[in-house]
């Protein structure tokens, strides 16, 4: 059996996907499936050929594989040879409706979240890109990870930790020493190995242009509650002591220095982006948050950094480490966007990332702190 997909991006009119499913032989009779996406109309066509029942099962097959639809809900019936399909989605499951002579008969599906990775690993042929060594779980049922290194060593996993995803991809191959287990909801339970690499999901984002200084050298260790408001931060936030922290919604640019939070206090950010860069100063910030007490930060829900958490700028040197830590609370929401360095993301407490999107250089995974997106979670971005 061969099977070969091409998946849509954004900005394109019109794609195909094309996937041929040569004979499957059910009861003895012979099924070939054509399925051809429209992105302009984005609408899916079906059509299916030989008896009901191979139908549904071909059908429920294709809706597996196919990791984004991109199409309405519903999708509009189609009808081939006396049957009619309508697809919806809910409640994390994927409904197919269909008709045969007068009978109407519906099936549900496990939704495979329509594509969506949680994790996108750039680094194009590092050993070890992705590497998990934690003890804590991994629960992505809903969303899956990519990994673009053509490594034989792509993406290790030595850890005592159990990962379950909705796929892993990866352009080279793995290495399991670990105790913990490694299973997806697709493709079989298996990680898929010899995959197309993944384009940046966030290549379309640019830092916006800023000539003066807002702040300089931010600093709070203070023991009294106090709040912070967008604006460029040049040499960097550093945000220490025991008082609680309210940072406003809006955009924080950092330029030089570096976002470091860690305070004994409790810190809450609600429809913010952090812009990492330096076009004054030249240098290029990286992150160190750890959470010691409950840090809870969201990103924006609507205007141009919509989804967005944390955005390094492409400019900022490989050589960079990013770390997202903490023995207590780490609540994110939002994505976090590190193309040209290595995220570090560890912990003993909960690391809660309700389908946060993880797009770096290089990942590594240590500590007990888990990530979660299970199936029927909302994405914010």
């Amino acid at each position: 059996m061969t099977m070969k997909i091409l998946r849509h991006h954004k900005g394109f009119s019109l794609i195909a996907v094309v996937i041929a499913l040569g004979i499957v032989s059910v009861l003895g009779v012979g099924l070939f499936i054509f399925m051809a996406t429209n992105q302009a109309s984005r609408t899916e066509q079906l059509y299916i050929a030989q008896d009901y029942y191979n139908a549904r099962a071909a059908l429920e097959w294709s809706l597996r594989q196919v990791k984004d639809f991109g199409n309405p809900d519903p999708i509009p019936a189609r009808n081939f040879m006396g049957y009619a399909f309508i697809i919806t989605r809910s409640s994390g499951k994927i409904h197919v409706t269909t008709t045969q002579g007068n009978a109407l008969n519906s099936y549900s599906i496990y939704d495979p979240g329509k594509g969506k990775a949680c994790i996108y690993v750039l680094n194009g042929s590092a050993s070890s890109a992705a590497n998990y060594t934690g003890s804590g779980p991994i629960n992505t049922t809903n969303c899956g990870m990519n990994v673009n290194s053509s490594s034989a060593t792509a993406f290790t996993d030595s850890g005592s930790g159990n990962i379950f995803m909705q796929y892993i991809n990866i352009v080279g191959s793995y290495s399991i020493t670990g105790s913990g287990t490694v299973t997806t909801s697709v493709n079989g339970g298996t990680i898929t190995t010899n995959s197309s690499a993944v384009s940046d999901p966030l290549l379309s984002y640019n830092v916006p242009s800023y000539s003066s200084c807002t702040y300089n050298n931010y600093s709070y260790s203070g023991s009294s509650a106090t709040t912070m408001n967008p604006g460029v931060y040049c040499g960097g936030i550093a945000i220490s002591g025991s008082g609680n922290m309210t940072i406003n919604p809006g955009i924080y640019i950092v330029d030089g220095g570096s976002l470091a939070m860690s305070s004994s206090g409790q810190i809450n950010g609600s429809g913010v982006t952090f812009i990492l860069s330096g076009q004054i100063s030249g240098n290029y910030p990286t992150v160190n948050i750890s959470a010691s007490h409950p840090i809870t930060l969201s990103a924006p829900t609507s205007g141009t950094w919509s989804g967005i958490l944390i955005f390094q700028d492409r400019n900022a040197p490989s050589s960079g480490t990013d770390s997202l830590s903490g023995s207590g609370s780490l609540n994110l929401t939002g994505a976090v966007y590190f193309p040209n360095q290595t995220l570090r993301y560890s912990g003993s407490g909960p690391i809660n990332t309700p389908c946060t999107m993880i797009v770096v250089n290089q990942l590594n995974l240590t500590g007990s702190g888990y990530i979660s997106c299970p199936a029927g979670s909302n994405f914010p971005y």
